[in-house]
């Protein structure tokens, strides 16, 4: 596989477990640096056999770890997948370190039993500020 200009061969047994992470070049006030951390996932056989299905399923199981792993968790807005379009928007807040976060979660499609995870993360006090770029950067991704 090709990543970034770079190669690299799996042994039989390993899979791809790669990530694209891009970050501002400096923190916040916060002491948070923005990130956007984009990573495939395959779908088990237990979910549903509908896409849609398949799709809430898992961001629902996502969603229930992240309730039990991230001090002070909130969601704050989920968009479900249409047959018109099928991805799921989520956006969380919770504290890291001290650090009240904003993360925006895009759950799409990138094969029949893959999903494509972007994560936007910023410190609440400046995500929104700071969410027209993670916007650009995400126009710009493509899977080749």
């Amino acid at each position: 596989m090709s990543l970034q200009g770079m190669t690299i061969t799996c042994p039989e047994g390993w899979r791809d477990a790669s990530m694209l992470i891009v970050s501002a070049s400096a923190p916040s006030p916060s002491g948070l640096t923005p990130n956007l951390v984009i990573t495939r996932e395959t779908l088990s056989d237990s979910l549903p056999e509908d896409r849609i299905e398949r799709l809430h399923e898992f961001v629902d199981r996502q969603i229930d770890q992240m309730e039990t792993a991230l001090a002070d968790f909130r969601e704050v807005s989920l968009r479900r997948a249409t047959s018109a379009r099928l991805t799921v928007e989520l956006t969380i807040a919770w504290t890291s370190g001290g650090v009240p976060v904003t993360q925006s979660i895009t759950y799409a499609y990138a094969g029949e039993k893959t999903v494509v995870i972007s994560t936007a993360t910023a410190s609440q006090d400046h995500f929104s500020e700071i969410e027209p770029q993670f916007t650009k950067i995400l126009q710009s991704f493509r899977i080749t």
